[in-house]
């Protein structure tokens, strides 16, 4: 645990995207709401979590909404977890690479 605690902190603090890995039920979104939560430190910047092999084209233009600052707000990095990636559709896939570009 303290080998993760290092990790949860150095990947918060390098503000770099992060790709967590493991197998299912290990705590990888437990760990990227940690890595999001260390670098935020007041907890103001947006966090989402889609799971991929549900998603619609409403709710994928909903939570990238959500992500994008509204007028007259500081920009902050959100945070976005991707939970079941592989089941993303390629329609969704090319919204997504938009909206991150």
């Amino acid at each position: 645990m303290q080998k993760v605690r290092a990790q949860v902190a150095a990947a918060a603090a390098s503000g770099a995207s992060t790709l967590i890995t493991g197998r299912s039920g290990s705590g990888r979104s437990h760990v990227a709401r940690a890595i999001h939560y260390h670098a935020a430190g007041d907890h103001s910047a947006h966090l989402a979590a889609i799971d991929c092999s549900a998603v619609t084209d409403d709710l994928l233009e909903r939570t990238l909404d959500r992500l994008r600052p509204a007028h007259g707000e500081a920009a902050s990095r959100p945070t976005l977890i991707l939970e079941h990636l592989e089941a993303l559709q390629p329609e969704h896939q090319a919204a997504l690479l938009s909206a991150l570009e």
